[in-house]
């Protein structure tokens, strides 16, 4: 909780600094704007880049079908489920190495055994790369 809060602080500090160097240098070059001090002079530390991430299942709310978009910025092993409202394993979608970039992934509202899933609110769960990372997705009848 800390640790978000530090970075969310930041963020907002660079996104505070670049509206007022907007507004005070809206006639400097780029030179000039580029000066900006550096995260070794304000003592800031950079947002770390995130290695592997999970977009909202599209679409959501889903009759049946939907897909979901993970992404990696290295090569790692990945882990996708599907977890009920219950907190119970529905079904698992990928499991194994996965490539760097981009991928879809789709799941067909059925849990494991191949029986359709009942309407309700469920958790898209992605492990991969030391991240876990979740998404709501909503199925419907």
């Amino acid at each position: 909780m800390v640790r978000s809060s530090v970075i969310f602080w930041v963020l907002a500090s660079i996104q505070a600094e670049r509206g007022r160097m907007r507004a005070d240098y809206s006639g400097a070059s780029k030179t000039a704007l580029s000066a900006a001090p550096s995260s070794a002079e304000t003592g800031i530390a950079a947002a770390p880049a995130r290695a592997a991430w999970l977009k909202a299942p599209s679409p959501n709310p889903a009759h049946g079908e939907t897909w979901m978009t993970l992404g990696l910025s290295h090569p790692a092993e990945v882990r996708l489920t599907i977890w009920d409202a219950a907190g119970r394993r529905v079904r698992g979608l990928l499991s194994g190495a996965a490539g760097a970039g981009e991928q879809r992934v789709r799941w067909d509202g059925r849990d494991d055994d191949g029986r359709r899933a009942p309407a309700g609110v469920y958790l898209v769960r992605m492990e991969a790369g030391g991240r876990v990372e979740s998404a709501r997705l909503v199925l419907i009848d």
